[in-house]
């Protein structure tokens, strides 16, 4: 059956990739919830062993403020202090029960006595709340006893107190005859302690308390995170205490998985080579013969596969048409390619032609359409009453800068006209060439000033000996041309213009730091309506005339010019007169 080969070439090798495909993801996938699952059931667990550790270790410090609270000696020593009693009694057993500090305060809560137990920092001699906190926690609707945490320096203190009473009060019935508190400092030793209780490892945190962050897991790395608020006497947190796990075996699961899956990945890799080879078995002998058969054009090695009712059989009898057909087409083609080949030659120069002439046209146009749009736009708009003098005095200088800009256009289309019919003349006078430089250093400077360029003029006679003979006009727009043209391709940097007398001429120069013009552009930038590039018409304005003119001009007054330039680097542009001294 026609097409067999290819239905089951497809069939085959979608059903093996798309196996290949769910079997790794579904894999990868159950992989992955089990791993998370085992964290989060590693996560709780860790928490509430955290807080057996936590209740754990504060039983010392609340045994020893329940017991002496309620006692009648320390009843007595809040009314009578006794320094002796207070060394005896409380003083001893403060490293019995792991405690740093300790202080009493009678009724009023007025301090009777504090102490610390040895090498303990910071050394407190008070505890560090103000008399309203103390106030707060000892008001009796919060209870006879007191548990919280308290923030002093980058250390954080766990207190438990109570008030005190009479030894027959256990519950703590009569009226409070003093106050007892005891205080914990959790230290580096402190915290490893619990971190071996809990399995976890523990770090006090003050940064971003407010934010209030939640217990997380951290799935690749198979890490989980716990939080525990360690609370004020106001139940606002003073830190939280950061506990974080690694999970052995999740990990262990995890890597037992990726081990399953390279075991899997090498098998499916295994079943494709040998499907590969299966297929390689079935197409490639006819594969070769057909590329065998186009690669020499022998029709004879394609025979056997003429017959065969297989894509191979179709490909076959369509190559050995084709190869029978191409030798008669070969001659035609090659004649025809010949006579293609001037015909495209000639329509080249045919549209080189027009699309210089249509980029001309477009570029005059719309050099005298936008001056004469702001001309008649603003006219129109002058007349109106209801402007101001400041408006139309705006207006009018608008006129009257479009009306300089079309004479200008319509100037240079004069000038070159009078060029190539060879109508133009030389009106030679005397004049000092250095007040002509600075006139026109005068005239440019001022369209240099809204950039970061700077202007700069180099004379090379002294002004008494810088009269010379010839045409002032047309020298003058020379260099003015091409001041303009530097300003116009120039933003920022340095545009620097003078002469140096060389023999009998006159050389001067125009140099500057601009976009710069590429070798091959050359010829074209002083050929009639052409700048380096169409595009830069659109760019920075102009019809493409000023060069064209000031090459003109210059080999009327019997010189010559030509540019030295480097892309993005700057453009020299030079031009030499014969030096005619008055």
């Amino acid at each position: 059956m026609i097409y067999s080969i290819q239905k089951r070439i497809i069939l085959l090798l979608a059903a093996i990739g798309v196996c290949m495909l769910l079997g790794l993801l579904l894999s990868e996938r159950m992989d992955w919830m089990r791993v998370e699952s085992l964290l989060n059931q590693e996560k709780d667990q860790r928490a509430g062993l955290l807080q057996t550790a936590l209740k754990f270790k504060s039983e010392s410090i609340d045994n020893f403020v329940f017991d002496y609270t309620y006692w009648d000696e320390i009843v007595d020593y809040v009314k009578s202090p006794d320094s002796v009693w207070a060394e005896d009694n409380i003083n001893s057993s403060i490293p019995t029960f792991d405690i740093d500090y300790a202080w009493v305060f009678d009724v009023e809560l007025k301090p009777v006595y504090n102490i610390k137990s040895e090498d303990t920092i910071p050394d407190l001699e008070a505890i560090p709340l103000s008399a309203e906190d103390l106030r707060i926690i000892t008001d009796t609707s919060k209870g006879p006893f007191y548990k919280f945490y308290v923030k002093s320096g980058d250390n954080i203190i766990q207190i438990s107190g109570g008030s005190i009473h009479p030894t027959f009060d256990k519950e703590r019935l009569t009226p409070a005859q003093g106050y007892f508190f005891a205080g914990r400092i959790w230290t580096k030793d402190y915290l490893l302690e619990i971190e071996k209780l809990s399995g976890t490892k523990l770090n006090i945190q003050f940064a971003d308390i407010e934010n209030n962050p939640k217990d997380s897991i951290i799935l690749k790395k198979f890490r989980f995170i716990n939080y525990q608020s360690l609370d004020g006497f106001d139940d606002a947190p003073r830190a939280l205490l950061r506990s974080t796990g690694i999970v052995n075996v999740a990990m262990k699961f995890h890597y037992d998985a990726r081990t399953r899956l390279i075991i899997l990945a090498f098998i499916f890799i295994l079943i494709l080579t040998i499907v590969s080879w299966i297929l390689i078995g079935i197409i490639n002998r006819p594969l070769n013969v057909l590329i065998s058969s186009l690669e020499e054009e022998n029709t004879e090695e394609i025979g056997g596969l003429v017959d065969q009712k297989t894509e191979f059989g179709r490909i076959a009898q369509l190559i050995n048409d084709f190869l029978i057909q191409k030798r008669r087409l070969v001659d035609e083609i090659s004649e025809r390619i010949k006579i293609e080949t001037e015909l495209t030659s000639a329509k080249e120069r045919a549209e080189e032609s027009d699309r210089l002439k249509t980029s001309f046209l477009n570029n005059i146009s719309h050099e005298i359409r936008t001056p004469i749009n702001a001309i008649v736009g603003f006219s129109d708009l002058i007349n109106d009453p209801r402007l101001d003098e400041k408006e139309r005095l705006n207006f009018t200088t608008i006129i009257t800068e479009s009306s300089y800009r079309l004479m200008g256009v319509i100037s240079d289309l004069i000038n070159l006209s009078s060029v190539e019919s060879g109508q133009e003349v030389l009106t030679e006078e005397k004049f000092s060439l250095n007040v002509l430089m600075h006139e026109i250093y005068g005239q440019v400077n001022p369209l240099v000033d809204t950039y970061k360029v700077n202007l700069v003029l180099h004379v090379a006679l002294k002004d008494t000996h810088s009269y010379i003979t010839t045409d002032k006009t047309k020298l003058h727009q020379i260099i003015l041309n091409l001041l303009k043209n530097s300003v116009k391709f120039t933003k920022q940097g340095k545009i620097e213009f003078g002469y140096i007398i060389r023999d009998a001429d006159i050389e001067f120069f125009i140099k500057d730091t601009g976009i710069g013009i590429p070798r091959d552009k050359f010829e074209a930038i002083f050929a009639r309506f052409q700048q380096a590039d169409d595009s830069l018409s659109r760019q920075h304005g102009g019809a493409g005339l000023g060069l064209p003119i000031s090459k003109a001009y210059a080999e009327l007054l019997g010189g010559q010019m030509w540019v030295v330039s480097e892309v993005d680097k700057g453009t020299d542009f030079f031009f030499t007169i014969p030096f005619k001294t008055a």
